[in-house]
């Protein structure tokens, strides 16, 4: 403030002194009433402010209501979700909605030996033939009646490797046996079953094919490995198949017993070891293959077979904030992937387009509450046209595991986030909370899970002819003894 002088005043707007005369009150009475203007428009203003505040408060609180409340209202919600219930309940006890419980599974010893992974290979209306691994390096299918009145369950069986390859090491140690790295496709498929395992503590691999035609034929092959060389996936390519090798691939042909390219098809010169491979489209000429990388890194792979197979073209993928790619699998869609990553202390998991730029090919991220997961716990499986997605752990919930299920279809999801070019689904169900709700099989373990289609004998709402099943092994957490075999089932319910 300037300061005061004696018979003067100074007027704040000309920035001056005036001398004081007998007009000088009104003149601070008009200062008096621009202040007091100023004030009353301070205070509309805050109002106005407030007031839309309150609006975009309402508006947010009424986005994280749940879609029931907001579509229905408070009042009809809570009678719309047991409307769901009864609906559940009759579903269930429909034959359009069929859940198949086979508690005699167990009572061949071999079941026990069963690994996570196990696979639909066709079905029929009833039938499911399922193909599964045992640690003992046997590769197995059989047709699984789910049809009422049926005791056994077993209609016939296939095993696709000769009794001789049998590994006749100590069943009671932990070592003994073989663990399955893959197994995918089917018999009745041009490519055939595909599956490879890996005896444990060793350098030794099992890869076989196996193709159903007027008779069954199979391709196996054994490969012996340095111990340092870090085997960790493979796929088969029809007339050879290959192998990730640490940061190299390297190809094996089936039908040469020792025959191997020997230039390795590096990726890139970081050397990061490749975790997991999946195949895309492919013809005659060439394919489309996916590697994932211990750094995060998605390499898109378009390599030629004929002649002598060569990688034409690649394309690195680096994902924001994931360090490494645990699983991936592919479907029906071209381009699509689904992978399983793992971005500082928390599980990833998206449905990618691989046709788009690295930039922009997130198209969907899954919410999963499943974290710090490892390849010989996780479960993951996707239907083959991407519609379904099944994630989780055999170890989680003190060793009896658990899954999640989500659906990459909008119209199946009553809630999601949209974050920039992508959006958030949440799990529809999951294996304890919905799927063994009112079951007396709450307290075994999950030991496999898998996914198809079966064909219904009642169309359901839409008019479909078919539903989507998932099948999974359920056993006592006990480990089996020459005397005593644990609790075993084998499970089929639809999807939703």
């Amino acid at each position: 403030m300037p300061p005061k002088l004696p018979g003067f005043y100074y007027d704040e707007e000309k920035g001056r002194y005036f001398r004081e005369t007998a007009g000088t009150g009104s003149r601070n009475d008009g200062r008096e009433l621009k202040k007091r203007k100023v004030e009353e428009q301070k205070v509309v203003a805050a109002k106005n402010l407030k007031t839309r505040r309150k609006e975009i408060y309402k508006q947010y609180i009424s986005e994280l209501f749940d879609p029931l409340e907001q579509e229905f209202g408070i009042s009809n919600a809570s009678h719309y979700i047991e409307g769901l219930k009864i609906e559940d309940r009759f579903h269930a006890e429909s034959k359009c909605h069929n859940t198949r419980i086979d508690r005699s599974f167990g009572v061949v010893p071999l079941h026990h030996e069963i690994g996570k992974h196990i696979l639909c290979e066709s079905s029929s209306k009833d039938n499911f033939r399922l193909a599964f691994t045992s640690r003992n390096c046997q590769v197995e299918s059989y047709v699984h009646n789910f049809s009422e009145g049926n005791d056994s369950g077993i209609m016939e069986l296939d095993k696709y490797l000769p009794e001789n390859l049998e590994v006749s090491l100590d069943s009671s140690s932990e070592n003994f046996g073989y663990k399955t790295v893959r197994l995918e496709g089917s018999s009745f498929a041009a490519r055939g079953l595909y599956c490879h395992m890996a005896e444990k503590d060793s350098g030794r691999h099992l890869f076989v094919t196996v193709k159903r035609g007027q008779i069954l034929s199979r391709l196996i092959r054994t490969e012996q490995f340095a111990a340092h060389q870090n085997v960790h996936d493979s796929i088969d390519l029809g007339e050879m198949f290959l192998v990730a090798v640490g940061p190299s691939l390297e190809l094996f042909s089936w039908e040469e017993r020792g025959s191997k390219y020997n230039k390795k098809l590096q990726l890139s010169k970081k050397r990061s070891d490749i975790l997991c491979l999946a195949s895309g489209a492919s013809d005659l000429v060439s394919i489309n293959l996916y590697a994932g990388c211990r750094d995060g890194s998605i390499y898109a792979i378009n390599m030629r077979l004929v002649g002598r197979p060569e990688i034409v073209s690649k394309k690195c993928f680096k994902l924001p904030g994931v360090r490494s790619i645990l699983s991936m699998k592919t479907t029906d869609l071209e381009g699509i992937l689904f992978i399983s990553a793992i971005s500082n202390d928390s599980q990833v998991l998206m449905m990618l387009d691989m046709m788009l730029d690295p930039a922009d090919c997130i198209l969907v991220t899954f919410n999963t509450s499943f974290f710090n997961m490892t390849e010989e716990h996780e479960v993951f499986e996707v239907t083959s046209d991407g519609r379904f997605l099944i994630y989780g752990s055999t170890a989680s919930h003190d060793g009896r595991g658990d899954y999640e299920l989500f659906s990459s279809n909008q119209a199946d999801n009553l809630v999601h986030e949209k974050s920039g070019n992508g959006i958030t689904f949440f799990p529809l169900r999951t294996l304890r909370k919905d799927y063994l709700m009112s079951s007396d099989l709450q307290e075994l373990g999950l030991r496999s899970v898998g996914i198809g289609k079966l064909e219904t004998n009642c169309s359901n709402f839409s008019g479909n002819e078919e539903t989507y099943k998932v099948f999974m092994i359920l056993r006592s957490v006990s480990n089996p003894t020459a005397m005593f075999l644990p609790n075993m089932a084998l499970m089929s319910t639809d999807v939703i």
